[in-house]
């Protein structure tokens, strides 16, 4: 999706040329540094404004969620301006439990008049430590850099020193070494240097490193790798309540680097400020869907014995003594989660608590058969055959149900491969949408508010087109009117959803930017543009539209409008294939694809990409049922 105003190019060339001169004291690159830079009252977990749309409730136990989290910093030798010390027992006396000190850069600069001196201090105030390689791509491979650091340092895990952190991000020397960003690596060259880096200090440390990186930086230099995602995660982010878009792979961050501008006791001058998150924020998951999740210490992660037990856990869940939730939940609803660690030595956090929210949605696609597959709470966990010869992705439609614990029935609705319209439920089979039924190219969109089912499509004039019919309170609704022509030239097909209280359509036109119009006025250019057909669901509970694309860069795209407009378009990274669906569940909406590998996968403004397994051609259609 593309949006008005700068493009990424022009952006990324204004930032490296208003950036300071890189120097190897740095922690960081010029570029990064500055993207941290702006003031602590738009970042950080206790701020207000986050771009992700969530319920009240969820915000509030978000909120609750940060008082488990711990405070840290990262350092290098900038921040002995003038040859000053660090006095290690005012910064931990200040609240700050662990530190990250750079160690080396590339294979030609090693921290040697400060990193022994400060990790010694650090570790003796009490503060947990971890070296970090800055890594130079270009200059010599991923195993001699991991050699460096380890040589260097003579780094063991155990004690207070935690696994090494590979810090993966722009050149800082892009402008003299006549590369770019990314190093002049390509793609693939880039993620075998990380292999060889994660690999070598697996061998050397006996734990893989944690990989720090900017979301922006990996998509573009990894080509969205997902090869990592098992890693723990490091992401500095300038932002509000979250750190946003985490780089593919990943669907949960250990540690969030959310300012270079911070002021510590003991530090003088800037320095870089960090959250360590023992769990997640806040998690979703969708009923019989895998939900994997670690819950970390620093205590742990610096091999000390460490056992956990949970209270809370949704029905479906269980936790090992080594803190690994596993399951699948198996009942919608709002849990709260606590975890509490034990040791023979005091734990950091001493509880992690979070809110896990258990969706309940209906998902559709067309397999490799032709004929309509679905996931629904209400046949169990996995894939079932719906049957029908589809030519084109489902709609899924469902009445509201704010925070239901009872899933309401879905119904799906299908372009034929003879281009008519059929309809069925999870218990009704295939009828004709009709006897008014209408011809259609492409998939159609369907939704359903005030107990009335409208439905829209790409006629065979590549116009929009629309018909409503109320749903019956046992059986199928029965479309007895003639369709509505609202123009237009469509080249996929359209979403609808209500917009502040009025259904709104949503279509492609010829050039790729999508246009909105409601029933009573005409198209309005969006700053959108997308690849194929877009999606969009009201989020009752929060009271705002979610409208979601695949970008021209085939990454997933939102926006939301709660009322006082269309938020700036937010990138939730992927690699897409074919139009997504949005299921707007009650408290914060669902994002649902076709993957490159033809797969289903879902995912949050809150978690990362999860896959749902199957195989499905074009596109999927979804609905949230609480």
């Amino acid at each position: 999706m593309r949006a008005a105003g700068l493009t990424a190019a022009s952006q990324a060339a204004s930032a490296a040329s208003s950036a300071p001169a890189p120097n190897p004291a740095e922690g960081h690159s010029p570029r990064l540094l500055q993207e941290l830079s702006g003031p602590l009252t738009g970042t950080g977990e206790a701020q207000p404004g986050s771009a992700v749309r969530m319920s009240t409730a969820l915000q509030q136990a978000t909120s609750a969620a940060t008082s488990t989290t711990l405070n840290g910093v990262d350092v290098a030798s900038f921040q002995h301006p003038g040859g000053a010390a660090i006095d290690w027992a005012s910064v931990h006396g200040a609240g700050y439990d662990f530190a990250a000190i750079k160690a080396t850069e590339g294979n030609y600069y090693t921290n040697k008049t400060y990193y022994a001196s400060d990790a010694a201090a650090a570790t003796a105030a009490g503060m947990y430590v971890a070296a970090y390689a800055f890594a130079i791509p270009n200059v010599s491979n991923g195993t001699s850099q991991a050699d460096y650091l380890v040589n260097f340092a003579s780094y063991k895990i155990g004690g207070r020193f935690l696994p090494v952190i590979a810090d993966l991000e722009y050149d800082p020397y892009a402008s003299t070494d006549g590369t770019n960003q990314c190093y002049g690596l390509s793609l693939g060259a880039m993620v075998t240097w990380i292999s060889q880096f994660v690999a070598e200090i697996q061998k050397l440390t006996g734990q893989p490193p944690i990989i720090y990186t900017p979301a922006s930086w990996w998509d573009t230099c990894t080509g969205n790798s997902t090869a990592f995602g098992k890693d723990m995660l490091w992401v500095p982010a300038y932002s509000a309540g979250t750190p946003g878009t985490l780089p593919a792979g990943w669907s949960t961050w250990t540690m969030w680097q959310y300012t270079s501008s911070g002021t510590v006791p003991g530090i003088s001058g800037p320095v870089d400020l960090d959250y360590f998150s023992g769990g997640p924020q806040a998690e979703q998951t969708a009923v019989n869907t895998a939900a994997p999740v670690q819950i970390q210490t620093l205590n742990a992660l610096a091999g000390q014995q460490v056992a956990y037990s949970a209270t809370g856990l949704p029905p479906g869940l269980t936790m090992s003594s080594a803190g690994l939730i596993t399951g699948t939940p198996t009942t919608a609803g709002s849990y709260q989660v606590t975890v509490t660690p034990s040791s023979s030595t005091a734990v950091l956090p001493a509880s992690v608590s979070f809110t896990w929210e258990v969706t309940a949605l209906a998902v559709g696609g067309e397999g490799t058969n032709g004929q309509l597959w679905v996931q629904v709470p209400q046949l169990g966990g996995g894939w079932h055959s719906l049957g029908g010869n589809l030519a084109a992705p489902p709609a899924v439609a469902a009445a509201p149900n704010t925070n239901g614990t009872s899933p309401v029935a879905p119904l799906f609705v299908i372009t034929g491969t003879d281009g008519r319209l059929y309809l069925r439920s999870v218990s009704a089979g295939w009828q004709r949408l009709g006897p008014a039924g209408g011809s259609c190219l492409g998939g159609p969109a369907a939704v359903i508010t005030g107990g009335t089912l409208t439905v829209a499509c790409r006629g065979t004039n590549n116009a929009l087109w629309e018909n409503s019919a109320t749903v019956p309170a046992s059986g199928l609704p029965q479309f007895t009117t003639a369709w509505t022509n609202l123009g237009g030239v469509l080249t996929a097909g359209p979403a609808v959803a209500p917009v502040g209280g009025t259904l709104t359509f949503f279509a492609r036109a010829t050039t790729g930017r999508i246009y909105t119009r409601t029933l009573g006025s005409g198209f309005s250019p969006t700053p959108w543009t997308c690849a194929g057909a877009p999606a969009a669901a009201l989020q009752a509970a929060a009271g705002a539209t979610v409208f979601a694309c695949q970008g021209t860069n085939h990454a997933l795209w939102e926006s939301v409008n709660g009322g006082a407009g269309w938020a700036a378009a937010v990138s939730l990274g992927g690699g897409l294939v074919g139009g997504p669906a949005v299921a707007a569940a009650s408290q914060a909406p669902e994002f649902v694809a076709e993957g490159s590998n033809g797969a289903v996968w879902e995912r949050t403004a809150l978690t990362g990409w999860a896959s749902l397994g199957g195989t499905v051609v074009g596109g999927v259609g979804a609905a949230a049922l609480n």
